[in-house]
């Protein structure tokens, strides 16, 4: 299972499952992900290193099918995984992934075509009165 070049024993199988080419989940990969996870000691925290690492890729397909593979350690690992996912650690990460993509979207071009607003503030009046 330790691959040399890795910082992680879980990372070659996690960059496998979370390829970019990948056209759809590949389901046995992914439960042999989870259950190395559960039956290697610190299984959990490797794992969940790994995950954290592509959860930071860039193309939004790697980050996809890597939300679906921690959707699946979730719901099929141990309780230790469970502990890790819970962590600080993992709770600050993901506040930083999110922190990132709100900086974006804050930082982009603002419209000030009075036609153009107007327009957004009657499709969020009528989003809120469907929602609502």
């Amino acid at each position: 299972m330790l691959k040399l070049g890795k910082s992680s024993p879980f990372e070659e199988d996690v960059e496998k499952a979370t390829n970019e080419n990948n056209l759809s989940e590949d389901w046995s990969l992914i439960m042999h992900i989870c259950d190395n996870a559960t039956n290697y000691q610190d299984g959990a925290k490797f794992c969940l290193k790994a995950i954290l690492k592509r959860l930071h890729h860039n193309v939004p397909r790697v980050v996809l099918q890597t939300l679906t593979l921690l959707d699946a350690c979730v719901k099929n690992c141990d309780r230790k995984f469970l502990l890790q996912v819970a962590s600080s650690e993992f709770v600050t990460e993901v506040r930083k992934l999110l922190g990132k993509e709100t900086e974006k979207k804050q930082t982009a071009p603002v419209c000030t075509n009075p036609d153009v607003v107007t327009s957004q503030e009657e499709e969020n009046d009528i989003i809120r009165g469907i929602l609502f």
